[in-house]
């Protein structure tokens, strides 16, 4: 209730501000509070919460939207990392993000129970920024395009560990429903 709160303050004066923090804490570093190991915790979770680290969510595609069981996106297994191919579009704070919850198909022939996060940092090679959209509104809330190009991520960074493969669709069905409230406080306050 008070970060909901808090949102609706902040975009009563700045709805881009709101949003931007709105993005990074219900969609970029929930994943990991809600379904992250220990470890994840530590590492991400707790920099994002002081500020130091800034997270972004990576679910829309240009071909699938936000249909996951069309994404294309692919994480395969290479001994102890993911590689991870594929492109995100529309990502809030993407470009400006230190680590990304990226989305992505460990195992094609299973659908929704096929798919897996991963976080991943930005400074990782075969990341890239390749499109930021020229919108009409929300101008300072930066949205962009995103490329994985044989990105490799260790194992570690499966979001849940070896407990969360396959997990998720659930896991960002979960994150989306928390972020609705956010939207509402965006809208509200706006409208204030």
């Amino acid at each position: 209730v008070c970060y909901t709160i808090a949102i609706e303050e902040m975009s009563r004066v700045c709805a881009t501000t709101g949003a931007i923090i709105s993005a990074h804490g219900t969609l970029g570093a929930w994943p990991i509070y809600a379904f992250g190991t220990p470890e994840q915790k530590e590492k991400w979770l707790r920099p994002a919460l002081e500020g130091e680290k800034y997270a972004a969510f990576c679910l829309t595609e240009p071909a699938g939207g936000s249909d996951m069981t069309s994404n294309k996106t692919t994480a395969v297994q290479d001994g102890d990392e993911w590689v991870i191919n594929g492109e995100k579009c529309f990502i809030t704070n993407g470009g400006e993000a230190d680590i990304v919850c990226v989305f992505a198909s460990t195992d094609p022939t299973a659908g929704t129970k096929g798919i897996s996060a991963f976080m991943v940092p930005t400074s990782t090679p075969g990341f890239s920024v390749t499109k930021y959209e020229d919108k009409s509104g929300f101008r300072t809330l930066s949205t962009c395009s995103l490329k994985f190009d044989n990105v490799r991520v260790p194992a570690a960074n499966l979001v849940g560990g070896e407990a969360g493969l396959g997990k998720g669709f659930g896991f960002a069905m979960k994150t989306l429903d928390k972020s609705r409230a956010c939207v509402g406080a965006l809208a509200v306050g706006i409208a204030r």
